[in-house]
């Protein structure tokens, strides 16, 4: 099955939402806030910001950023 290639422009969008989430998720961690989520099957979950901050760091490999 061929998989179709992502525009440039969704490339582009996907990025400012991931960036986006990243920032929130890091000013919510330094507020030391929890955060809702949602799971595959619709379940809420409640989780410190902290963590997801980590999870987030380390599944991007991401280094303290400054923006």
């Amino acid at each position: 099955m061929n998989t179709p290639e992502i525009s440039p422009f969704i490339k582009r969008l996907l990025e400012g939402v991931n960036k986006a989430n990243y920032k929130m998720v890091k000013a919510a961690a330094a507020e030391n806030r929890s955060l809702v989520l949602g799971d595959d099957k619709g379940k809420v979950i409640i989780r410190p910001a902290i963590e997801v901050l980590k999870e987030l760091d380390e599944k991007y490999n991401r280094t303290e950023e400054t923006t």
